[in-house]
């Protein structure tokens, strides 16, 4: 009886060290799946707000580093890329508009079109730098370079010129859409230690957006070094646009529709 009872002692024993050893177990992958979704979701949140090789850099850095904002200063994430074509879409007629309409049918439209030129962006191999209120910047040539830079912007300022039609007529609003493109040079990168924004800058960024100032509604405005960058000029019309007409910036340069 004392060897029966020295048995279940020990198989009881045995039972209670092995149903331990499986909930350890249990809770240890149950905790490193939370950790792993969690992963994944801030990996997804940084990559709403960056482009996916800064966010993957930048994530990475993080892990390696215990990831406070003191640490993180020094880390530098700036490129330069060389050719680029940058644009900028700027909507005409957005201030009257914004006062005489309700806040929640203006944020709608601009919903409406941002969705739409993202859409378009993604499609022409662009990448959306920003949304400067009523304006909307993108580039094509980062973070992989193409020989089509100049054609994917061009073809992006055509869509976004006839994307913007759609939504005029839906919402039945007075406004339309001026469009200014150039091509050359950027640096681009991260800055700030909070709220972190992806940006490109450049003398070539500027003449881009003095593009867009000296553009009409409606068309798309391009300087001569877009134009010499397009893989064949003959499948576009272009016309001389005397852009330093209405741009004092563009007095310098030859620009075109």
């Amino acid at each position: 009886a004392c060897i029966n009872m020295i048995g279940v002692l020990t198989h009881f024993t045995s039972d209670m060290a092995k149903r331990k050893a499986f909930n350890e177990t249990r809770h240890f992958v149950a905790a490193r799946i939370a950790i792993q979704h969690e992963t994944r979701r801030q990996k997804k949140l940084v990559m709403s707000v960056l482009p996916e090789h800064l966010a993957e850099e930048m994530t990475a850095d993080i892990a390696a580093v215990s990831g406070t904002v003191n640490e993180m200063h020094s880390l530098i994430y700036i490129k330069s890329y060389d050719p680029v074509s940058i644009i900028f879409a700027d909507i005409r007629g957005f201030t009257a508009m914004a006062d005489a309409s309700p806040a929640q049918r203006v944020v709608e439209l601009l919903n409406e079109l941002y969705c739409r030129f993202d859409k378009l962006a993604a499609k022409n191999r662009c990448l959306r730098i920003k949304l400067l209120g009523d304006c909307y910047h993108a580039v094509s040539g980062l973070p992989l370079p193409t020989p089509y830079h100049a054609d994917y912007c061009v073809i992006l300022g055509l869509e976004i010129v006839d994307s913007m039609h759609m939504v005029r007529e839906k919402f039945d609003v007075d406004v339309g859409i001026r469009v200014g493109i150039h091509s050359g040079q950027v640096n681009c990168g991260v800055l700030g230690l909070k709220k972190w924004q992806f940006d490109v800058w450049s003398k070539d960024v500027t003449l881009a957006n003095q593009m867009e100032s000296g553009g009409i509604p409606g068309l798309v405005h391009i300087s001569e070094a877009t134009k010499n960058y397009l893989s064949n000029p003959s499948c576009y019309v272009c016309e001389p646009a005397n852009g330093g007409e209405r741009e004092p910036a563009l007095k310098t340069i030859n620009t075109f529709f």
